[in-house]
């Protein structure tokens, strides 16, 4: 590993950190594996829980989130943000300014100046939305024994009995 003199490692210990490259003011958080002949760029962040396969180059001011994983022979340019739970596939390109959404799945070229939201996160964070909206049978549960005796369900919503009963 060849790391300048600027260098952050929290926890080194707790970090593979292979034959790579690390560049100025870089800042690497425990639990890290960084892949033979891997460069990370000056001022970038990687946050714990993250993989990052072999031959891998990232620019400068890149920040990536708790647990990612990239793939191996992965270029990413400069000012890209990978957020949390997403994987870039192996041989991808990942141009500037490039804003990675949370559980995404990289699989295509990215273009610069893009916001990349898989289908998959997309129809994950929809379906999280829709849940939350249609009436639970939990919730229905303890208003029918009586253990939320201030509300009552009407028409599949949660209404205060105040409201109901005027």
């Amino acid at each position: 590993m060849r790391k300048f003199a600027n260098t952050k490692l929290i926890k080194p210990e707790l970090s593979c950190l292979l034959n790579c490259e690390l560049g100025n003011f870089a800042v690497v958080h425990p639990f890290v594996y960084i892949g033979d002949g891997s460069s990370i760029g000056e001022k970038t962040v990687i946050k714990a829980h993250v993989s990052i396969g072999d031959n891998v180059k990232i620019g400068n001011n890149v920040k990536i989130e708790s647990h990612v994983d990239i793939g191996n022979n992965v270029i990413i340019n400069d000012n890209v943000t990978i957020n949390s739970h997403s994987c870039i596939k192996e041989h991808i390109i990942i141009n500037e300014n490039v804003v990675v959404n949370m559980g995404s799945y990289v699989d295509l070229y990215v273009p610069p100046n893009k916001t990349w939201q898989s289908v998959f996160a997309a129809d994950h964070i929809l379906k999280r939305r829709q849940s939350l909206r249609e009436p639970d049978e939990k919730r229905s549960k303890i208003i029918s024994k009586g253990m939320a005796s201030k509300y009552v369900l009407k028409d599949g919503k949660m209404i205060l009995r105040k409201k109901y009963e005027a």
